[in-house]
């Protein structure tokens, strides 16, 4: 079995180049054409896979083939700094010089970016259809914009306008930051849950996958029932589908609690520009995200109400949108 890619192909034929989504949960490989076609993705479960050079082999083994690569990038979630990145949620690595090894090109054609970063970059040639408006607002066509949504993890990116009319991706890791309670109910839910967690409650134990199962227990013991300790979060949004209270209220939660904290980066980032929605979780809740009690909540502000209902919000339904902002970095 071949461990890296070869170069059997003329040093003048066009070359094909790799991209990887690179998530808690899934990485999404896919070759990138010389014509710029996204084709053969295949997705590994970062679980079953004990390192990123053994799925970047596998890929590149059961995918590629012989045929030549010219670079490689990467989506990766968690802070890049460096040419060595540990994922936030996951023990995998992902190493510049291992990767351009195992592809048989230049470092240089190797490029390592936040996941949210990626889609950060796709979001000015998003196509329309891809959009689906939550708040209409009053966009500022020179204004910031923010790319944020619950995985694994929770990411946001903003994405700024520069004088000269450019835009520059501003990765961060905001979904780290302590979760500010709204109102006392959710006061009761954030103290719960801390003493669960053990820990100081931020806006990734909630806003994320496994933020619907945390809220899952911390309404339950607020409601006086019994922690089912087997729940996952497909099980919750299945729950809530078939009617179950518990689950109902934490999906309802989960919309309010993710507005309050949009509000908080939307202010933060100025995002005029208007706020990006996306993230695995948001499609997985089957029509359960209730976009009205998200937007109620995010524009509910004593001071600057005005300004977070002009923001225009979108929902990304591009499936893999950081394959479409890893393409301009392979330009």
């Amino acid at each position: 079995m071949p461990q890296t890619a070869t170069r059997q192909q003329s040093a003048h034929a066009p070359l094909h180049q790799l991209m990887a989504d690179i998530g808690g949960t899934n990485a999404r490989f896919s070759i990138l054409t010389p014509d710029g076609q996204i084709e053969d993705v295949k997705v590994y479960q970062v679980r079953e896979t004990a390192t990123l050079a053994k799925a970047l082999r596998s890929y590149i083994s059961d995918v590629v083939g012989n045929r030549t690569l010219g670079g490689m990038a990467l989506a990766v979630a968690g802070p890049v700094r460096g040419d060595r990145v540990k994922l936030t949620n996951s023990d995998w690595v992902c190493d510049r010089d291992e990767v351009a090894e195992l592809i048989n090109a230049p470092r240089e054609r190797v490029f390592i970016a936040n996941d949210f970063e990626a889609i950060a970059l796709a979001i000015g040639n998003m196509p329309i259809n891809k959009l689906q408006v939550v708040q209409k607002g009053d966009p500022d066509p020179h204004g910031n914009r923010v790319v944020m949504g619950p995985g694994t993890g929770l990411g946001v990116c903003g994405l700024d306008c520069l004088p000269d009319g450019t835009t520059i991706a501003r990765p961060t890791e905001a979904g780290h930051i302590p979760y500010a309670p709204a109102n006392a109910r959710e006061a009761d839910l954030v103290d719960i849950l801390s003493q669960i967690l053990g820990t100081m409650v931020t806006a990734e134990h909630i806003i994320s996958g496994p933020g619907l199962v945390n809220l899952y227990k911390a309404v339950s013991t607020r409601a006086g029932g019994k922690i089912d300790d087997t729940m996952t979060p497909a099980r919750v949004v299945e729950a809530a589908l078939s009617g179950d209270s518990i689950c109902k209220m934490v999906v309802d939660d989960f919309a309010a609690m993710f507005g309050s904290y949009a509000s908080i980066i939307g202010l933060t980032r100025n995002a005029t520009g208007g706020l990006y929605l996306c993230g695995g979780v948001l499609g997985k809740l089957d029509g359960l995200f209730n976009p009205k009690r998200f937007t109620k909540r995010m524009n509910t502000n004593p001071v600057m109400s005005h300004l977070l209902m002009q923001m225009p919000v979108y929902i990304v339904t591009e499936d893999i949108p950081a394959f479409a902002g890893l393409k301009c970095l392979l330009r």
